[in-house]
């Protein structure tokens, strides 16, 4: 790396670190005015609050890192141009790309920071940060749901499973439809289908391909229901699909 290239990166460098502490003490401080009445009422240790404070810095650091990089960008090249010495790198041969060439390195690096943070530090971050701000100091408790709506679940076969009501206690659902995205069957006279992987198209399991009809649920007792689903194919006669839970 040239003496050039240091002198650049250093002063990119201590701007960039100094714009990111900056932001992180300016959230860590609006954050702690807005949440001051909780901690002195629940008489918050001051361990819990720095717990809570240093879970809140990788969220910063990932929302604030790309305004901190331009905000750098901009200082460092400023006080360069301020004391011409960006003049005379010009002067002595070098294009601004080349010139630029330590920031677009650091900024690359930061982008890949910013992935690893967003993916694998911020979400565990982000839910250690509540768990100590709900539990540990306002002593709440979390409870579960009951029941869930408009529940979308992928199924077996490309199959799409709608439910309008899901019991999590009782692990029963309402109102159950589904939609199947596999292709159709061939007509008769045509290309049988194949398995998948042969690489033709159309079913990819041996059995019909059924589309369905109509649908109707009949509840057996109280702790087992039963749904069937009326299917015709278009080579073979009307069948019966029957699944059930317990």
């Amino acid at each position: 790396m040239r003496i050039l290239d240091r002198y650049l990166l250093r002063e990119f460098l201590l701007f960039l670190v100094l714009g990111l502490i900056g932001f992180i003490v300016i959230f860590i401080v609006v954050d702690l005015i807005e949440k001051m009445d909780v901690f002195l009422d629940h008489k918050a240790s001051l361990l819990l609050v720095t717990e809570y404070f240093v879970n809140l810095a990788p969220d910063v650091v990932v929302k604030m890192l790309p305004v901190a990089l331009l905000l750098a960008t901009f200082l460092a090249l400023g006080q360069l141009n301020k004391f011409g010495e960006l003049t005379a790198m010009r002067a002595g041969g070098l294009s601004l790309v080349r010139i630029l060439m330590p920031v677009f390195a650091v900024a690359a690096g930061c982008v890949a920071v910013s992935l690893v943070l967003g993916e694998y530090v911020v979400p565990e971050a982000t839910r250690a940060r509540d768990t100590i701000f709900e539990e540990k100091i306002q002593h709440l408790q979390r409870s579960t749901p009951s029941e869930r709506a408009d529940v979308t679940y992928l199924g077996r076969g490309g199959r799409v499973w709608l439910v309008g009501l899901y019991l999590v206690n009782e692990q029963r659902m309402h109102e159950v439809s589904f939609r199947s995205s596999a292709p159709a069957c061939s007509r008769a006279g045509s290309t049988p289908p194949r398995r998948h992987g042969t690489g033709s198209a159309g079913c990819s399991r041996p059995a019909t391909c059924a589309s369905s009809r109509a649908a109707r649920r009949t509840q057996k007792d109280s702790s087992a229901w039963r749904w069937t689903a009326w299917a015709r194919s278009p080579m073979t006669s009307p069948s019966r699909v029957t699944s059930r839970k317990r």
